[in-house]
C-alpha cells in the first residue's frame, strides 16, 4: 500500500500595527474615503501617499489636508509641499 501525503498550505502572517483612513466630514457626517492596514517599517510618506492616490481615483481634490500629530515630520512635510497640497498638522 503507498502513503498518501497530504500537505498542509503554508500560511503567511501578515502583522499589521494599525489602521489608518481617510475622511471627509460633510454636513456633520463622517464618510470615510480610504483604508489603509499599516505593516510595521512602512514609511509614513508611504501611507500618505496611498491614501492620497485613493482621492486621485476618485476625482476628489484636496482643498486642505488635516493631518493627525503623528504625521508631524519633515519628510511628510516635504512630500506635501511638493505635491502642493495646503495643510495643518498639529505639533505636540
Amino acid at each position: 500500500m503507498g502513503d498518501n501525503v497530504v500537505h498542509k498550505p503554508k500560511m503567511e502572517l501578515v502583522l499589521f500595527m494599525d489602521m489608518r483612513w481617510l475622511y471627509v466630514i460633510k454636513k456633520g457626517k463622517r464618510v470615510i474615503l480610504a483604508i489603509r492596514a499599516i505593516r510595521r517599517k512602512e514609511t509614513k510618506v508611504c501611507i500618505l501617499t496611498y491614501l492620497l492616490s485613493e482621492l486621485s481615483s476618485l476625482n476628489i481634490r484636496v482643498e486642505k489636508l488635516y493631518l493627525d500629530r503623528e504625521f508631524f515630520s519633515m519628510p511628510i512635510i516635504r512630500w506635501l509641499k511638493v505635491l502642493d497640497i495646503p495643510f495643518i498638522i498639529p505639533t505636540q
